[in-house]
């Protein structure tokens, strides 16, 4: 059965070229789609446009840069199947580097939609929109495009954190950030920031030691490690981390130098991953709940279906703070 992509190679063209053709988009000029028709006659490809309205059957996409294991994406993943299913949809799993997903779909085609989970620019969503398909962002809010999305109300989070840590008897509160290019650290950073700002503490921002923008354990550890040892005291007696890894592997660096965790430093991480529960002492967290993401990603993906011309939804989730062991009140 031959494909779009058999079509464009064919003829020379871009995928995305075929696609705009078969629907006879404005866009392209009536020698390219007559040319594109011809082609697709001759090679006995038929053309199945979506028709407004139907979800049952759909073939979705659930697209990201790491790996279905990944211990934050795989329950949103798990969620959305979930969906698909109640709804008689499809969903396979793409893995793709981050600036070109589409070299990793084949046969685009033959898809109705995708979840964009995560770090994805303007660039790559606007490369969907070229074949027509609907899309929603999920974890990352592009501003540029007009796209459903489902987001976390991370800046909030980190403010009403960072007042939390006030209300205890901290004044001396860190915050250790992520990697820049995502969109979700830079808001978590900034309710911190606004927090500190609002309480009149001078902030204390430190990296979280990511390399090609991917937060390790490992990275953290001989990241903090290092600016640990430079410091003839630790200055603050609470730190609110980006995420929970990074938390886990801040709270390690800090007892193998001989800190008490929450005697002497309060602790405070961000999603809830399993992990956060079961570490010594448990973490407090930000619990994020990534079933939700999922569901809601796919239920306005199928929506989007149905209802093509609807306005743009953004839908943001509040994060709960979970209160465990790795926090108290500030050291007298």
């Amino acid at each position: 059965m031959p494909t779009q992509r058999d079509i464009a190679e064919r003829l020379g063209v871009s995928v995305a070229t075929v696609s705009l053709a078969l629907r006879r988009d404005p866009q392209i000029s009536v020698e390219m789609r007559s040319r594109v028709l011809a082609t697709a006659e001759e090679m006995g490809y038929t053309y199945q446009p979506r028709k407004d309205g139907a979800t049952a059957s759909a073939r979705l996409a659930f697209v990201c840069s790491y790996t279905m294991t990944d211990v934050f994406y795989a329950p949103v993943l798990d969620a959305a199947e979930r969906e698909c299913q109640r709804h008689g949809a499809t969903m396979r799993f793409v893995q793709t580097a981050r600036q070109d997903p589409l070299h990793s779909i084949h046969e685009i085609d033959a898809l109705d939609g995708a979840l964009l989970i995560g770090m994805y620019g303007a660039s790559v969503v606007r490369a969907f929109e070229k074949y027509g398909l609907p899309v929603v962002l999920i974890d990352n809010d592009v501003p540029e495009v007009r796209q459903d999305r489902v987001l976390i109300n991370n800046e909030a989070s980190l403010y009403q954190t960072t007042r939390w840590l006030y209300d205890l008897g901290h004044r001396r509160i860190a915050h250790i950030h992520g990697p820049h290019e995502h969109r979700s650290f830079g808001e978590r950073l900034a309710g911190y920031r606004r927090a500190m700002r609002d309480l009149s503490l001078e902030p204390l921002v430190l990296g979280a030691g990511d390399v090609d923008g991917v937060i390790t354990l490992e990275d953290t550890t001989r990241h903090f490690s290092a600016w640990l040892a430079a410091q003839p005291a630790l200055p603050f007696t609470a730190v609110t981390v980006c995420l929970d890894k990074a938390a886990i592997a801040v709270m390690r660096v800090l007892q193998s130098a001989g800190y008490r965790v929450p005697e002497d430093v309060a602790v405070v991480g961000f999603d809830d991953i399993d992990a956060a529960a079961v570490v010594n002492p448990p973490l407090t967290t930000n619990h994020v709940p990534r079933d939700i993401l999922g569901r809601l990603g796919t239920r306005l993906l199928m929506d989007r279906l149905a209802h093509p011309h609807y306005p743009p939804i953004r839908t943001v989730i509040d994060a709960k703070l979970v209160e465990r062991g790795s926090t108290g009140p500030a050291p007298a």
